[in-house]
Protein backbone atom coordinates (compact mmCIF):
# COMPACT_ATOMS: atom_id res chain seq x y z
CA UNK A 1 0.00 0.00 0.00
CA UNK A 2 2.92 2.42 0.48
CA UNK A 3 3.79 2.11 -3.20
CA UNK A 4 0.43 3.45 -4.40
CA UNK A 5 1.80 6.90 -5.11
CA UNK A 6 2.27 9.53 -7.78
CA UNK A 7 5.56 11.03 -8.85
CA UNK A 8 6.81 13.97 -10.88
CA UNK A 9 10.26 14.42 -12.38
CA UNK A 10 11.01 18.12 -12.82
CA UNK A 11 14.02 19.63 -14.57
CA UNK A 12 15.62 22.32 -12.41
CA UNK A 13 16.77 25.49 -14.09
CA UNK A 14 20.43 26.46 -13.90
CA UNK A 15 21.51 28.20 -10.74
CA UNK A 16 18.56 27.16 -8.63
CA UNK A 17 19.11 27.46 -4.89
CA UNK A 18 18.27 24.06 -3.40
CA UNK A 19 18.20 25.43 0.14
CA UNK A 20 15.64 28.03 -0.85
CA UNK A 21 13.67 25.42 -2.82
CA UNK A 22 13.69 23.18 0.23
CA UNK A 23 12.31 26.05 2.34
CA UNK A 24 9.56 26.64 -0.24
CA UNK A 25 8.60 22.98 -0.16
CA UNK A 26 8.64 23.06 3.64
CA UNK A 27 6.19 25.97 3.55
CA UNK A 28 3.77 23.94 1.40
CA UNK A 29 4.12 20.86 3.62
CA UNK A 30 3.39 22.98 6.71
CA UNK A 31 0.33 24.54 5.09
CA UNK A 32 -1.38 21.35 3.93
CA UNK A 33 -2.10 18.75 6.61
CA UNK A 34 -3.20 16.25 3.95
CA UNK A 35 0.49 15.75 3.07
CA UNK A 36 1.31 14.55 6.60
CA UNK A 37 -1.82 12.74 7.73
CA UNK A 38 -1.33 9.08 8.71
CA UNK A 39 -3.66 6.25 7.78
CA UNK A 40 -4.16 3.67 10.51
CA UNK A 41 -5.20 0.04 10.27
CA UNK A 42 -7.23 -1.90 12.81
CA UNK A 43 -9.50 -4.95 12.92
CA UNK A 44 -12.28 -2.89 11.35
CA UNK A 45 -10.06 -1.71 8.48
CA UNK A 46 -8.25 1.49 7.54
CA UNK A 47 -9.03 4.94 8.96
CA UNK A 48 -7.64 8.43 8.59
CA UNK A 49 -5.69 9.66 11.60
CA UNK A 50 -4.91 13.12 12.91
CA UNK A 51 -2.29 15.15 11.03
CA UNK A 52 1.24 14.80 12.31
CA UNK A 53 3.12 17.92 13.35
CA UNK A 54 5.28 19.35 10.54
CA UNK A 55 8.78 17.91 10.50
CA UNK A 56 11.89 19.39 8.90
CA UNK A 57 11.94 18.57 5.20
CA UNK A 58 15.10 17.47 3.44
CA UNK A 59 15.83 17.20 -0.26
CA UNK A 60 18.01 14.13 -0.64
CA UNK A 61 20.94 14.70 -3.04
CA UNK A 62 21.76 11.82 -5.38
CA UNK A 63 24.73 12.02 -7.75
CA UNK A 64 24.34 10.36 -11.16
CA UNK A 65 27.31 11.00 -13.49
CA UNK A 66 25.68 10.11 -16.83
CA UNK A 67 26.18 12.71 -19.57
CA UNK A 68 23.79 13.52 -21.12
CA UNK A 69 21.23 12.30 -18.58
CA UNK A 70 19.15 9.33 -19.63
CA UNK A 71 16.07 9.29 -17.43
CA UNK A 72 15.15 5.82 -18.69
CA UNK A 73 18.32 4.26 -17.30
CA UNK A 74 17.73 1.56 -14.65
CA UNK A 75 19.81 3.51 -12.11
CA UNK A 76 17.28 6.37 -12.27
CA UNK A 77 14.38 3.95 -11.88
CA UNK A 78 16.13 2.33 -8.94
CA UNK A 79 16.54 5.70 -7.21
CA UNK A 80 12.87 6.56 -7.67
CA UNK A 81 11.77 3.07 -6.55
CA UNK A 82 13.85 3.41 -3.38
CA UNK A 83 12.22 6.76 -2.61
CA UNK A 84 8.77 5.32 -3.23
CA UNK A 85 9.53 2.45 -0.91
CA UNK A 86 10.46 4.86 1.88
CA UNK A 87 6.91 6.19 2.18
CA UNK A 88 4.99 5.04 5.26
CA UNK A 89 1.32 6.00 5.36
CA UNK A 90 0.92 4.71 8.93
CA UNK A 91 3.55 7.18 10.10
CA UNK A 92 2.19 10.03 8.01
CA UNK A 93 5.22 9.98 5.70
CA UNK A 94 3.42 10.57 2.41
CA UNK A 95 5.79 13.06 0.76
CA UNK A 96 9.39 12.52 -0.40
CA UNK A 97 11.89 14.58 -2.39
CA UNK A 98 15.25 14.05 -4.05
CA UNK A 99 17.51 16.02 -6.34
CA UNK A 100 19.16 13.98 -9.08
CA UNK A 101 22.49 15.57 -10.00
CA UNK A 102 23.81 14.71 -13.45
CA UNK A 103 26.98 16.15 -14.97
CA UNK A 104 25.10 18.93 -16.79
CA UNK A 105 21.54 18.90 -15.46
CA UNK A 106 19.68 18.62 -12.18
CA UNK A 107 16.23 17.09 -11.75
CA UNK A 108 13.85 17.13 -8.80
CA UNK A 109 11.85 14.01 -7.92
CA UNK A 110 8.60 14.66 -6.06
CA UNK A 111 6.72 11.63 -4.72
CA UNK A 112 3.34 11.87 -3.01
CA UNK A 113 1.09 9.03 -1.88
CA UNK A 114 -2.22 9.00 -3.71
CA UNK A 115 -4.18 8.97 -0.45
CA UNK A 116 -2.78 12.44 0.25
CA UNK A 117 -3.89 14.12 -2.95
CA UNK A 118 -5.49 13.74 -6.37
CA UNK A 119 -4.22 14.66 -9.82
CA UNK A 120 -5.77 18.13 -9.65
CA UNK A 121 -3.66 18.88 -6.56
CA UNK A 122 -0.41 18.72 -8.53
CA UNK A 123 -0.92 22.16 -10.05
CA UNK A 124 -1.77 23.60 -6.62
CA UNK A 125 1.34 22.09 -5.05
CA UNK A 126 3.72 23.18 -7.81
CA UNK A 127 2.22 26.68 -8.10
CA UNK A 128 2.59 27.23 -4.37
CA UNK A 129 6.18 26.00 -4.40
CA UNK A 130 6.98 28.36 -7.28
CA UNK A 131 5.31 31.27 -5.49
CA UNK A 132 7.13 30.55 -2.24
CA UNK A 133 10.48 30.19 -4.01
CA UNK A 134 10.06 33.30 -6.17
CA UNK A 135 8.76 35.51 -3.37
CA UNK A 136 10.94 37.89 -1.36
CA UNK A 137 13.40 36.27 0.99
CA UNK A 138 12.54 37.09 4.56
CA UNK A 139 12.51 35.59 8.00
CA UNK A 140 10.39 32.43 8.17
CA UNK A 141 6.72 33.15 8.76
CA UNK A 142 3.95 30.82 9.96
CA UNK A 143 2.31 29.04 7.06
CA UNK A 144 -0.90 30.77 5.98
CA UNK A 145 -4.02 28.79 6.79
CA UNK A 146 -6.37 27.37 4.18
CA UNK A 147 -9.31 25.00 4.35
CA UNK A 148 -8.12 21.48 5.06
CA UNK A 149 -9.37 18.44 3.20
CA UNK A 150 -10.56 16.97 6.51
CA UNK A 151 -12.72 20.07 7.06
CA UNK A 152 -14.37 19.58 3.68
CA UNK A 153 -14.87 15.87 4.41
CA UNK A 154 -16.69 16.86 7.57
CA UNK A 155 -18.89 19.25 5.60
CA UNK A 156 -19.66 16.44 3.15
CA UNK A 157 -20.83 14.18 5.99
CA UNK A 158 -22.96 16.97 7.46
CA UNK A 159 -24.50 17.87 4.09
CA UNK A 160 -25.32 14.22 3.37
CA UNK A 161 -26.95 13.75 6.78
CA UNK A 162 -28.98 16.95 6.25
CA UNK A 163 -30.41 15.59 2.98
CA UNK A 164 -28.34 17.62 0.52
CA UNK A 165 -28.18 14.71 -1.95
CA UNK A 166 -31.51 13.01 -1.14
CA UNK A 167 -33.19 14.25 -4.32
CA UNK A 168 -30.63 12.27 -6.36
CA UNK A 169 -31.77 8.90 -5.03
CA UNK A 170 -34.21 8.19 -7.85
CA UNK A 171 -31.62 9.20 -10.45
CA UNK A 172 -29.09 6.64 -9.24
CA UNK A 173 -31.54 3.79 -8.60
CA UNK A 174 -34.28 4.42 -11.19
CA UNK A 175 -35.45 2.12 -14.01
CA UNK A 176 -32.61 3.20 -16.31
CA UNK A 177 -30.23 0.97 -14.35
CA UNK A 178 -32.32 -2.10 -15.16
CA UNK A 179 -30.86 -2.18 -18.67
CA UNK A 180 -28.44 -5.12 -19.05
CA UNK A 181 -24.79 -4.16 -19.03
CA UNK A 182 -22.00 -6.11 -20.74
CA UNK A 183 -20.03 -8.48 -18.59
CA UNK A 184 -16.56 -9.24 -19.89
CA UNK A 185 -15.52 -12.82 -19.28
CA UNK A 186 -12.84 -12.80 -16.60
CA UNK A 187 -11.01 -15.87 -15.38
CA UNK A 188 -10.87 -15.58 -11.60
CA UNK A 189 -7.63 -17.53 -11.25
CA UNK A 190 -6.02 -15.08 -8.86
CA UNK A 191 -6.76 -12.02 -6.74
CA UNK A 192 -7.72 -8.96 -8.75
CA UNK A 193 -4.75 -6.76 -7.88
CA UNK A 194 -3.42 -3.68 -9.64
CA UNK A 195 0.02 -5.24 -9.93
CA UNK A 196 -1.49 -7.92 -12.19
CA UNK A 197 -2.76 -5.41 -14.76
CA UNK A 198 -1.25 -4.76 -18.17
CA UNK A 199 -0.68 -1.28 -19.56
CA UNK A 200 -1.24 -0.40 -23.20
CA UNK A 201 -0.27 3.06 -24.41
CA UNK A 202 -1.52 4.51 -27.69
CA UNK A 203 -0.50 7.92 -29.01
CA UNK A 204 -2.65 9.93 -31.39
CA UNK A 205 -0.73 11.99 -33.94
CA UNK A 206 -0.60 15.78 -33.88
CA UNK A 207 -2.68 16.11 -37.06
CA UNK A 208 -5.63 14.14 -35.69
CA UNK A 209 -5.28 15.77 -32.27
CA UNK A 210 -5.33 19.22 -33.85
CA UNK A 211 -8.38 18.31 -35.90
CA UNK A 212 -10.26 17.09 -32.82
CA UNK A 213 -9.41 20.21 -30.84
CA UNK A 214 -10.49 22.43 -33.72
CA UNK A 215 -13.75 20.49 -34.04
CA UNK A 216 -14.44 20.91 -30.33
CA UNK A 217 -13.69 24.62 -30.60
CA UNK A 218 -16.11 25.08 -33.49
CA UNK A 219 -18.87 23.01 -31.88
CA UNK A 220 -18.90 24.15 -28.28
CA UNK A 221 -21.79 21.82 -27.43
CA UNK A 222 -19.36 18.90 -27.66
CA UNK A 223 -16.43 18.48 -25.29
CA UNK A 224 -13.28 16.45 -25.83
CA UNK A 225 -14.42 14.20 -22.98
CA UNK A 226 -17.68 13.44 -24.84
CA UNK A 227 -15.83 12.70 -28.08
CA UNK A 228 -13.38 10.29 -26.44
CA UNK A 229 -16.01 8.65 -24.23
CA UNK A 230 -18.20 8.06 -27.29
CA UNK A 231 -15.29 6.39 -29.08
CA UNK A 232 -14.59 4.13 -26.11
CA UNK A 233 -18.25 3.23 -25.64
CA UNK A 234 -18.69 2.39 -29.33
CA UNK A 235 -15.58 0.18 -29.29
CA UNK A 236 -16.77 -1.71 -26.20
CA UNK A 237 -20.27 -1.99 -27.65
CA UNK A 238 -18.97 -3.64 -30.82
CA UNK A 239 -16.67 -5.90 -28.86
CA UNK A 240 -19.37 -7.24 -26.52
CA UNK A 241 -22.39 -6.69 -28.79
CA UNK A 242 -24.30 -4.53 -26.31
CA UNK A 243 -26.12 -1.24 -26.87
CA UNK A 244 -25.98 -0.04 -23.24
CA UNK A 245 -22.59 0.40 -21.61
CA UNK A 246 -22.06 0.99 -17.89
CA UNK A 247 -18.92 3.08 -17.51
CA UNK A 248 -17.07 4.01 -14.33
CA UNK A 249 -16.44 7.76 -14.39
CA UNK A 250 -14.50 10.20 -12.25
CA UNK A 251 -14.86 13.92 -11.56
CA UNK A 252 -12.65 16.30 -9.62
CA UNK A 253 -15.21 16.18 -6.80
CA UNK A 254 -14.46 19.72 -5.57
CA UNK A 255 -18.05 20.64 -4.78
CA UNK A 256 -18.58 23.43 -2.25
CA UNK A 257 -21.75 21.70 -0.94
CA UNK A 258 -23.56 25.02 -0.89
CA UNK A 259 -21.14 26.42 1.69
CA UNK A 260 -19.41 28.83 -0.67
CA UNK A 261 -16.05 27.33 0.33
CA UNK A 262 -13.19 27.97 -2.07
CA UNK A 263 -11.49 24.64 -2.77
CA UNK A 264 -9.28 25.86 -5.59
CA UNK A 265 -6.17 25.92 -3.37
CA UNK A 266 -6.84 22.86 -1.20
CA UNK A 267 -4.64 19.78 -1.56
CA UNK A 268 -6.40 16.46 -0.99
CA UNK A 269 -8.01 13.50 -2.70
CA UNK A 270 -11.44 14.85 -3.66
CA UNK A 271 -12.05 12.55 -6.65
CA UNK A 272 -15.67 11.41 -7.01
CA UNK A 273 -16.37 8.05 -8.69
CA UNK A 274 -19.76 7.20 -10.14
CA UNK A 275 -21.38 4.99 -12.81
CA UNK A 276 -22.63 6.37 -16.12
CA UNK A 277 -25.07 4.42 -18.28
CA UNK A 278 -24.47 5.17 -21.97
CA UNK A 279 -27.13 4.07 -24.45
CA UNK A 280 -25.87 3.75 -28.04
CA UNK A 281 -27.82 3.78 -31.28
CA UNK A 282 -28.65 0.26 -32.43
CA UNK A 283 -27.90 1.28 -36.01
CA UNK A 284 -24.51 2.72 -35.13
CA UNK A 285 -25.30 6.33 -36.04
CA UNK A 286 -22.39 8.44 -34.78
CA UNK A 287 -24.34 11.70 -34.45
CA UNK A 288 -26.95 9.95 -32.28
CA UNK A 289 -24.27 8.36 -30.13
CA UNK A 290 -22.54 11.70 -29.56
CA UNK A 291 -25.85 13.26 -28.55
CA UNK A 292 -26.70 10.37 -26.21
CA UNK A 293 -23.30 10.49 -24.50
CA UNK A 294 -23.44 14.27 -24.13
CA UNK A 295 -26.93 14.13 -22.60
CA UNK A 296 -25.96 11.28 -20.28
CA UNK A 297 -22.91 13.16 -19.05
CA UNK A 298 -24.79 16.43 -18.56
CA UNK A 299 -27.59 14.72 -16.64
CA UNK A 300 -25.28 13.63 -13.81
CA UNK A 301 -26.20 15.66 -10.71
CA UNK A 302 -23.46 17.48 -8.81
CA UNK A 303 -20.75 15.90 -10.97
CA UNK A 304 -21.35 12.52 -9.33
CA UNK A 305 -20.37 13.58 -5.80
CA UNK A 306 -23.73 12.46 -4.44
CA UNK A 307 -23.34 8.85 -5.58
CA UNK A 308 -20.62 7.98 -3.10
CA UNK A 309 -22.12 10.23 -0.42
CA UNK A 310 -25.46 8.42 -0.54
CA UNK A 311 -23.87 4.99 -0.83
CA UNK A 312 -21.37 5.26 2.02
CA UNK A 313 -22.20 8.28 4.22
CA UNK A 314 -25.99 8.54 4.43
CA UNK A 315 -27.24 7.93 7.99
CA UNK A 316 -30.28 5.98 6.73
CA UNK A 317 -29.30 2.33 6.24
CA UNK A 318 -32.11 1.78 3.72
CA UNK A 319 -30.65 4.51 1.50
CA UNK A 320 -27.20 2.92 1.67
CA UNK A 321 -28.63 -0.51 0.89
CA UNK A 322 -30.59 0.86 -2.05
CA UNK A 323 -27.49 2.53 -3.47
CA UNK A 324 -25.54 -0.71 -3.03
CA UNK A 325 -27.83 -2.39 -5.56
CA UNK A 326 -26.43 -0.27 -8.41
CA UNK A 327 -24.26 -2.50 -10.61
CA UNK A 328 -20.51 -2.03 -10.54
CA UNK A 329 -19.07 -0.84 -13.88
CA UNK A 330 -16.65 -3.20 -15.59
CA UNK A 331 -15.02 -0.41 -17.57
CA UNK A 332 -13.47 2.84 -16.43
CA UNK A 333 -12.93 6.09 -18.30
CA UNK A 334 -10.92 9.04 -17.04
CA UNK A 335 -10.12 12.07 -19.18
CA UNK A 336 -7.43 14.24 -17.59
CA UNK A 337 -7.81 17.14 -20.00
CA UNK A 338 -5.34 18.86 -22.26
Amino acid sequence: YNLWNMSALLKLRDGIDLERLQAALQDVLDRHAALRTPFLVSESGWSRGSPAAPEPLTIERIRLPDTPPDLDEPVVGDCIAELQGSLDIRAGRLFRLAALHFDREDWLVVIVHHLAMDGASWSILLDEVDEAYSGPQAAPQPASACMEFATWAGLLCQATAAGYFDAEGDYWTGPRWDAPAPQAEVQETSRNLERATDQVTETVGTELTGGLLAHVGERSELSMEVLLLTAVARAVSRWLDFEAILVGMESHGRHDLGSGADLSSVIGWFTASYPLLVALDRHGDLATDLKNVKNARQSVPNDGVGFGALKYLHPDETVRERMATVAEPHFGFNYFGK
